[in-house]
């Protein structure tokens, strides 16, 4: 393709296309020449036989015309710009950008300003030895981050292992029972590992359910867990505050309370002051809590895609703009129960884990509002009451697997 400046007249275009006009006119028109031209007129293109012609603006001489392979420009370079007596370029006359090819770049289909997807694990590590070398396969494989459960096992204690085996691997507690310790124990915890580690750690809390905080931790359970939990929340930004700029404590609430610390317990500012806060969510309360004072969510691997979009993320929205955050700023942390195997065989024989797996949270009532969003009310109340077990653990007999139905989708 072919392309010059020429008039806006018709009658122009013509005398362009014969080589009679220069280029430097006052048209603000791009005319497109196709590449098929009469040999003659071609002939005249050819800088040797350019001729010098009247101009407006003074004598000057035609220019050979700008030939792009792939694309048609929005603006003409440099040195084919129309200039004025004085050298300057006309008022219209503006500058090429140049574009740089991307025929070898691959473009995100994601909307404009959605992060890109990070990929985590979990790491329980049978001996302490084993956790600083899995930490860095882990790390090696690509993952973006790793977490220790509550399960059996402290959740902190192989954290500050991961740090000192890493270098760019992100973790965190997956999840730490909030209430069975004080907020100024956790703080505590969470500034050191976030110190140490530079700046990697994330917290990540929990209320559990509660019979196991009276029964497991002896734990009081005096008042629903949202608001206790939010509290916490809020007791954790205020010590976190006095640790780094040493702010007078003076935190009050109904649970919780900070009003006493002298510099010899304070462990003094660190570089990487900010720790993120996620907690594990499920009712709306909670959902609502993490878009108000959280800066991401721990999802339950019991949701489901319809309870997500209907619930959990409505819920989220709703406490950003009560605390006029954004929703893109808060992280979405999700997990499934999944099903794998080499052969036939092998899938049928790892579903029964997974089902009596799913039975225990089905047969808990706080999971029962995702039954409750696709209609399955009769699957959470007999489950519970084949489950139900004074220690309040997961089933270990096929009873309670049995009762959940083989061919119900999410």
């Amino acid at each position: 393709m072919v392309v010059r400046q020429g008039p806006l007249d018709r009658r122009g275009d013509r005398r362009i296309r014969r080589g009679l006009l220069p280029t430097g006119c006052h048209s603000r028109r791009l005319q497109l020449l196709p590449r098929c031209l009469p040999r003659r007129l071609a002939a005249r293109r050819r800088p040797e036989n350019l001729r010098t012609h009247a101009h407006p603006l003074g004598r000057q001489r035609c220019r050979p015309p700008v030939r792009l392979e792939r694309q048609t420009p929005r603006f003409l370079p440099q040195s084919h710009l129309p200039h004025g007596r004085a050298g300057r370029p006309l008022p219209h006359a503006r500058e090429a950008r140049p574009r740089e090819r991307s025929h070898h770049r691959v473009r995100s289909r994601r909307p404009k300003g959605d992060q890109p997807l990070k990929v985590g694990t979990a790491l329980v590590a049978p001996t302490i030895d084993a956790i600083g070398e899995a930490a860095r396969r882990i790390e090696d494989a690509g993952y973006d981050s790793v977490i220790t459960p509550e399960a059996g096992h402290d959740p902190f204690l192989p954290l500050m292992i991961i740090a000192e085996h890493t270098k760019s691997l992100h973790f965190g507690t997956g999840v730490a029972i909030a209430f069975p310790r004080s907020p100024f124990v956790t703080a505590q915890m969470a500034w050191d590992l976030q110190r140490y580690s530079g700046g990697r750690f994330i917290l990540g809390l929990g209320t559990q359910v509660k019979g196991h905080n009276e029964r497991r931790y002896s734990t009081p359970w005096p008042s629903p867990p949202g608001p206790r939990m939010r509290e916490y929340i809020l007791c954790l930004k205020a010590i976190f505050k006095t640790f780094q700029s040493g702010a007078r404590p003076d935190y009050q609430g109904k649970h919780y309370q900070f009003t006493l610390i002298s510099p010899f317990f304070s462990p003094g500012a660190n570089e990487n002051g900010h720790v993120p806060i996620y907690i594990s969510a499920v009712n709306r309360y909670n959902c609502k809590l993490v878009g108000e004072l959280c800066d991401g969510i721990r999802m339950h691997g019991f949701n489901t895609l319809k309870y997500t979009n209907e619930i959990i993320i409505p819920a989220i929205k709703e406490g950003c703009e009560k605390a006029g955050r954004k929703f893109s700023d808060i992280d979405i942390v999700g997990g499934a129960f999944v099903i794998t195997g080499r052969n036939e065989e092998e899938i049928e024989k790892a579903k029964g884990p997974v089902r009596q797996q799913l039975s225990f949270y089905a047969s808990t009532r706080a999971y029962f509002p995702v039954l409750e969003v696709h209609g399955w009310q009769d699957v959470g109340l007999p489950t519970s009451s084949s489950s139900a077990t004074p220690a309040s653990s997961p089933p270990s007999t096929s009873a309670s697997a049995s009762a959940l139905p083989n061919n119900r989708k999410p």
